[in-house]
């Protein structure tokens, strides 16, 4: 007989890719009744020209410190937003400076930008 059983163990790249999503899904949180959420809350919209269905791109917006720029078709998005007021501003060249403080909500929010010609 044979006393040395040989046991299959997967290769080490599937017990390293299974290793990184433990370690992803355990980040996510845990909310103690075996459930795990995932911050989906966005907000998104389209940078325009006040008054007009012009969309800009590459326009910096700004909410509490993280910035991003719209893109070709003038739209932005902010991905994991925190549920709370939030602060949105803009500066961008010939244009008046834009502030709005927004309540963001669970979820995806959407709102629209209108920039003033200065």
């Amino acid at each position: 007989m044979n006393r040395h059983r040989r046991y299959w163990r997967p290769p080490v790249a599937v017990r390293v890719v299974t290793s990184a999503l433990f370690v992803a899904v355990s980040a996510c949180g845990d909310d103690g009744r075996g459930i795990v959420e995932v911050d989906d809350t966005s907000l998104q919209g389209v940078v325009v020209r006040a008054g007009t269905q012009v969309r800009l791109p590459d326009v910096p917006v700004t909410m509490d410190g993280r910035v991003v720029v719209s893109d070709s078709r003038g739209q932005y998005r902010f991905d994991d937003v925190p549920v709370g007021e939030a602060t949105l501003s803009v500066s961008y060249p010939g244009y008046l400076p834009y502030e709005r403080l927004l309540e963001i909500l669970e979820g995806a929010n959407s709102f629209d930008i209108p920039l003033l010609p200065d």
